[in-house]
């Protein structure tokens, strides 16, 4: 996907608008990566998250577990129209599309159109369908999200050799990276939960928790952490 975005940030020069679900919900997450600017909340309809890749990452830093399955990070994937979900929007130097393209190595990308929401209409919607109907007339941008990729399609996308991918994802694990049989790292999902939360307070906790799934795709992520309050508990 070639990209190229007439966005401006307000410093000038060319910006792009990037989508955060997962722990780019997080600012203090994505400057790890990147310098993003103009963060903030925005509404994207139609898509939903499943909790389904192996997360290379947490298992290399050492916070999954593949002995309880506890393996998975986060993806979207489209095909839900009755779905809407609170996501981050900001923008990015279109000089670090390639840092985060890197951090967001295992996904494929597409570019979505999203709502801006604005910050005090996150403060006094009661509830989701309120802070919806308040962003009706708001902005609408195109946005480069990273979304569900496959095994067969990443392998041959992302690299030349067997031995390329055995020096990037296959020395750390074995097997399928995209599963419908893994549990989220705990470590991570409480990230993910609670950047929800500083990002769109109580609705974008429970947005959070409406739209995200386990990877076997029936239970959401809010029945999952009620029968798993422990994860919520955990300090690190």
């Amino acid at each position: 996907l070639k990209m190229s975005s007439n966005a401006h940030a307000s410093s000038g020069g060319d910006y792009i608008w990037i989508i955060g679900y997962g722990s780019l919900m997080s600012e203090a997450s994505a400057r790890r990566t990147v310098q993003p600017v103009n963060f903030g909340v925005a509404i994207l309809k139609g898509w939903r998250r499943h909790f389904n890749l192996v997360s290379i990452t947490n298992l290399k830093n050492g916070a999954a577990s593949l002995q309880t399955k506890e393996i998975a990070a986060v993806s979207s994937r489209p095909g839900y129209p009755d779905s809407t979900m609170l996501v981050s929007l900001f923008q990015i130097p279109a000089n670090e599309e390639g840092a985060y393209r890197k951090r967001e190595g295992r996904y494929q990308y597409t570019k979505v159109s999203v709502t801006r929401v604005e910050d005090v209409d996150v403060k006094r919607a009661q509830n989701l369908p309120e802070l919806v109907n308040l962003s009706k007339d708001s902005e609408v941008v195109e946005a480069v999200m990273c979304y569900e990729f496959n095994d067969e399609d990443f392998r041959k996308q992302r690299f030349k050799t067997h031995e390329d991918y055995m020096k990037t994802v296959g020395k750390y694990y074995e097997g399928l990276l995209w599963r419908k049989d893994i549990f989220p790292v705990r470590r991570y999902l409480r990230l993910c939960v609670n950047a929800a939360r500083d990002l769109g307070g109580q609705i974008g906790v429970q947005n959070f928790l409406e739209t995200s799934y386990l990877a076997n795709e029936e239970q959401t992520i809010g029945a999952y952490l009620f029968r798993n309050p422990s994860i919520m508990e955990e300090d690190n």
